[in-house]
């Protein structure tokens, strides 16, 4: 089990040599290479190349640098490709929570611009992620995810890959049958592709099945067929990885001199390449393999070895029990198993019997039936060329509303692309309100109501949290109209006051949407303005429906604004109340719209609640912002489950 984490961060990569081929011819397709989307796609590929071969700073270098040049060319796509860059480089480095961020950010951005194959590549290695971090559960969904995209656009390598992760993650879940199942059908696949170091990695992570199971004869058998595949691709990393495997085996059959052959190998192999992985395990068997032939020493020496290596790897594998306790209790658990085997058969067997008479009436009735199918089979097939008439029809008719809903879709992705040019940028908000922050938005369709802004202006930091009426395109539509004005008044009109920008924009918004017949619209929004003043220890803030929350000291305060929105209302001439909050070191101040505290879900489908996002927060204001921003998307997703996101979603949180 220990090395199966291993197994499933590897199998996209290549041979140590085809990668610095690759790189190679990357590099020069990159300088020969003008036009901004085809670069920013090359040097996303550089880059994980470079991570690949363990050249993270490159590596990194070179995605961040694809995500500024796509930022400022407004190519979602690049962005998109620049986020799974970095979510590559996360998970290389062990960095799983960091690796989700991005994956979480990178996916919309697939899934708007309907670039499957993209998008299926991102749900498989969030399936990677979570699986990586025993989340078991979410692993298994989003590989099925991304095995249902793939079969979708007929990606045969995806498919397997697909496979091969569904495989070990129910391996882990202890389906070890239906595991079987689906690593034969990724063998099955690669094989039929040609894909040979997709067969290596099926064999070994069938080996690591068979190995778990107790079967060591077959789990040696597929470690030497996939040592014969990385021989001739001289792949000293997945050498080295199937030589400590063999040595682990060996160990586990009591043949230790054998054994000990075998990491002697895989210790040589993996000092070539500095596959601390490999290492790590080679002498953690190795050590054992010393205690059983009463070397204690030696014993000794090589486990502070495994100890060293184990350090500078993923703390999260050395909090497993010792392998002998896990030896015994797999030996325990499999006789008890064989027992309860051997019972089922023998009532199988008895039920054999009375299914061989049941066939016999089963033969009688389907005799029966074959009869009566030959008697309408005329009537069906003059049926069925009168359907099939029909069915052109209508598929010409389907074409043409596919046609007029794609180009709709068109429109709204473009409309997408100026709404989040005219909200700042997490960059921007970085630079001036000089404060750790997250934000979490998350729009329910394309397009959004929710918007937040920010600018900086005479030193002061103005930031608005926002949720204007209705969400899509309606909502979108009076997100811009909000933003304008609130950049005219703080901007170009020099309004300080929070409360006076807020009774300003009302009028306007007001006067806006009132048509000549004299009637007025509803329309408006709900929102929180907060100006931090210039040393940031002091923040101002108007509230429309809406509230501030200051966490202090393990508590939480909540400052209720105004019960009336930005827009018509019964008492309209009514004026906004200005509140002043003195801050204090670690203070952390959290605004949000109410789809987050909306959203049904749970297991009897009831609103999320202030009561629980209270919890959820006090649960994690220890950790820094960017990992509560991970938090606060991940307990949503859970208690959606699969129910359907209700309205758009947005969360500012800013320590002070």
């Amino acid at each position: 089990m220990r090395k199966f984490i291993f197994i499933v961060f590897i199998f996209l990569t290549g041979s140590t040599i085809a990668q610095n081929r690759a790189i190679d011819s990357l590099a020069k397709l990159l300088k020969a290479t003008t036009e901004i989307s085809k670069k920013i796609e090359i040097q996303c590929q550089l880059s994980q190349r470079f991570t690949e071969i363990g050249e993270f700073e490159k590596g990194g270098a070179l995605a961040n640098e694809a995500l500024t040049i796509a930022t400022d060319a407004n190519d979602e796509k690049g962005i998109g490709l620049s986020y799974y860059s970095l979510s590559r480089l996360n998970q290389y480095i062990g960095d799983w929570n960091k690796a989700l961020s991005y994956h979480y950010r990178a996916f919309p951005i697939f899934d708007a611009l309907e670039a499957h194959e993209e998008l299926a590549w991102t749900y498989l290695n969030m399936a990677i992620s979570f699986r990586a971090q025993k989340d078991i559960k979410r692993s298994l969904r989003y590989a099925r995810k991304a095995l249902e995209i793939f079969t979708k656009i007929e990606f045969q390598q995806g498919i397997a890959y697909s496979y091969l992760n569904l495989s070990l993650a129910l391996n882990d879940d202890g389906n070890f049958d239906e595991a079987i199942v689906f690593m034969n059908k990724a063998k099955s696949l690669c094989i039929e592709i040609g894909d040979q170091r997709g067969v290596g990695y099926v064999l070994n992570s069938m080996a690591a099945i068979y190995q778990n199971l107790g079967e060591y004869d077959k789990a040696i058998a597929g470690n030497l067929e996939c040592i014969k595949i990385r021989e001739k691709e001289n792949d000293k990393m997945d050498l080295a990885f199937c030589y400590a495997n063999l040595g682990e085996i060996f160990f586990l059959k009591r043949q230790y001199f054998t054994a000990e052959r075998k990491l002697v190998k895989g210790e040589n192999l993996a000092k070539q390449v500095n596959s601390r992985s490999s290492l790590r395990s080679i002498y953690l068997t190795w050590s054992k393999v010393d205690s059983a032939n009463g070397n204690y020493v030696k014993a000794y020496d090589n486990f502070k070895k495994y100890a060293y290596y184990d350090q500078l790897l993923s703390n999260e594998e050395s909090q497993k029990k010792a392998s002998e306790l896990q030896y015994t209790y797999e030996n325990e658990r499999k006789e008890k198993e064989i027992d309860l085997i051997k019972k089922e058969q023998a009532i199988q067997h008895r039920i054999n019997a009375q299914d061989r008479q049941d066939m016999r009436l089963v033969l009688i009735a389907v005799c029966a039936g074959l009869v009566l199918v030959l008697i309408f089979s005329v009537s069906l097939y003059k049926r069925g060329n009168q359907m099939k008439k029909q069915r052109n029809i209508i598929g010409q008719q389907k074409a043409r509303v596919d046609e007029q809903h794609q180009s709709i879709k068109d429109s709204i992705i473009y409309a997408r692309k100026i709404q989040q040019a005219l909200m700042t940028s997490e960059e921007y908000i970085l630079e001036h309100l000089k404060r750790d922050f997250f934000v979490f938005y998350q729009a329910k369709d394309i397009v959004s109501g929710d918007f937040y802004w920010a600018s900086e202006h005479n030193g002061d930091f103005y930031m608005v949290t926002a949720d204007c009426t209705g969400h899509g395109v309606p909502g979108a539509f009076m997100s811009l109209l909000n933003i304008s004005i609130m950049n005219e008044l703080i901007v170009e009109r020099n309004t300080a006051s929070p409360a006076k920008v807020l009774d300003e924009q009302k009028k306007q918004i007001i006067k806006a949407l009132s048509t000549q017949s004299g009637e007025d619209s509803n329309d408006g929004m709900d929102c929180v303005l907060c100006r931090f003043n210039a040393d940031r220890t002091e923040v101002t803030f108007a509230a429309a429906n809406s509230s501030l929350w200051l966490l202090r000291n393990n508590e939480i305060q909540k400052f209720k604004g105004d019960k009336m929105p930005v827009g018509k209302f019964l008492n309209s001439d009514k004026k906004f109340t200005e509140h002043t909050i003195s801050l204090e070191k670690g203070d952390i101040i959290y605004t949000f719209t109410d789809g987050i505290i909306d959203q049904f879900g749970g297991e009897n489908d009831k609103k999320f609640k202030q009561n629980r996002l209270v919890d959820l927060l006090l649960k994690v204001q220890h950790l820094p912002m960017n990992e509560q921003y991970l938090a606060v998307m991940t307990a949503l997703e859970q208690w959606m489950g699969n129910s359907e996101q209700t309205d758009d979603m947005l969360m500012i949180g800013v320590k002070c």
